[in-house]
């Protein structure tokens, strides 16, 4: 896999949407069955509803598999981000694609 053979040692996925679970849960269940060390860390805005179903997968604080969004991309090698739209303009920003 690459992830070992760039030096990354933690991946960071923001957002918990429709894509953002199943992605996370592959890639940490991928890389312990390939007994790498490599963590994923779920990035979500401070009081989202999403944090409750990111605990029922096995995310948490505690193992520092939960986080707020800045903090996991601080602290990420790799970024995946995979918020929606309108949950990107609610943090700021605009819309990846503008129609």
């Amino acid at each position: 896999m690459l992830c070992n053979n760039a030096g990354i040692e933690k991946v960071g996925v923001l957002g918990w949407g429709s894509q953002a679970p199943a992605q996370a849960q592959n890639l940490r269940d991928s890389f312990a069955e390939a007994d790498m060390d490599v963590k994923v860390t779920i990035g979500l805005r401070k009081g989202s509803k999403s944090a409750e179903e990111a605990k029922q997968c096995g995310f948490t604080e505690e193992q520092g598999t939960l986080g707020e969004v800045l903090d996991v991309v601080g602290d990420s090698d790799l970024v995946i981000l995979l918020i929606s739209d309108a949950a990107q303009v609610q943090m700021g920003g605009a819309p990846v694609v503008q129609q």
